[in-house]
């Protein structure tokens, strides 16, 4: 089903409106898969957001870095 949806998925005119509740985007430093203006675009979409980068890490942060992953979404719901 997500590969016979994937456009729709990657299609952000998909979004409408804004969310404001908390939400925590977790990004590898070594990754490109959430780009600049990825940043930008959740910032507009999801306005009570954070953007962490954890660095030397690629797109699999809970596999390559899983203590500096846990620990930011620890430290993201015990806020």
């Amino acid at each position: 089903g997500l590969i016979n949806s994937i456009d729709n998925i990657s299609d952000v005119g998909l979004l409408q409106g804004t969310c404001a509740i908390p939400a925590c985007f977790i990004k590898g430093g070594d990754s490109d898969y959430i780009t600049d203006r990825d940043v930008n675009l959740i910032s507009s979409y999801f306005t009570n957001s954070t953007v962490i980068t954890i660095p030397n890490t690629g797109h699999w942060i809970h596999a390559e870095s899983p203590a500096s992953f846990y620990d930011t979404v620890d430290n993201f719901l015990n806020k």
